[in-house]
């Protein structure tokens, strides 16, 4: 994530922004790629990348994940100026 620019870091802000807008972040990849106009596998891709620079933490219950955005993460980071217009779901 860190150093990604144009249209990647854009899809990376869009994915945190549909996981941080669902009900205790628990949404289907599928369900983000249908929204954004993007690939399953490409939201799989930028989530495991948004996990790993710790953007993300992910709890497994059952068969499905559910993610959690650190805010404190993404206020600390590059993306201050999207975190300050997100509304808590």
């Amino acid at each position: 994530v860190e150093g990604m620019r144009g249209q990647t870091q854009t899809n990376h802000m869009r994915v945190l922004m549909a996981i941080h807008r669902s009900p205790d972040g628990r949404v289907l990849a599928r369900a983000i790629s249908i929204d954004l106009d993007l690939t399953e596998r490409t939201v799989l891709k930028l989530i495991g990348e948004l996990r790993q620079e710790g953007f993300l933490t992910t709890k497994r219950e059952g068969r499905q994940n559910v993610y959690t955005v650190r805010m404190s993460k993404v206020r600390d980071d590059y993306l201050v100026p999207i975190a300050l217009t997100w509304q808590t779901p």
